[in-house]
């Protein structure tokens, strides 16, 4: 009788990548994208370092996205799988100046229509002279 006898490879682990924002808000899909990938496979012992994302940021309507941090910089491999998380902070854009339309409408106390002289004292609304406040 013949017998086949396998030898099991060395065990190898894998390197994953995770973001969170640093106050809980959801990241965007275009932060989610720049989540590293690593196919390798590591033997135990083995010291991994992370992907470079220093100086990374994504801008969206409402602000901008910005790289932090990974959690360290290596790792070693000590018999499992290990994960780096990264984290974002969001800044919000600044809010534009508001502008306010201001109206002008002069009435007499006893209901009577005014005399045109009164009327052509009106001040010009913000709307009609094309300047809303502050001009």
């Amino acid at each position: 009788m013949l017998y086949a006898q396998w030898e099991a490879n060395p065990s190898t682990y894998n390197v994953g990548y995770a973001f969170v924002s640093d106050d809980g808000k959801s990241l965007p899909a275009a932060v989610l994208a720049l989540l590293p990938s690593d196919d390798t496979d590591y033997a135990d012992g083995s010291e991994v370092t992370t992907a470079d994302l220093s100086g990374a940021e994504v801008v969206t309507a409402g602000g901008k996205w910005t790289f932090v941090e990974w959690d360290e910089d290596t790792k070693t491999i000590a018999g499992d799988n290990v994960i780096f998380t990264g984290t974002w902070t969001f800044t919000e854009n600044e809010p534009d100046a508001l502008t306010y339309n201001v109206g002008y409408t002069f009435v007499s106390d006893d209901g009577k229509s005014l005399p045109a002289p009164a009327a052509l004292r009106r001040p010009a609304t913000t709307a009609e002279s094309g300047c809303g406040l502050p001009c």
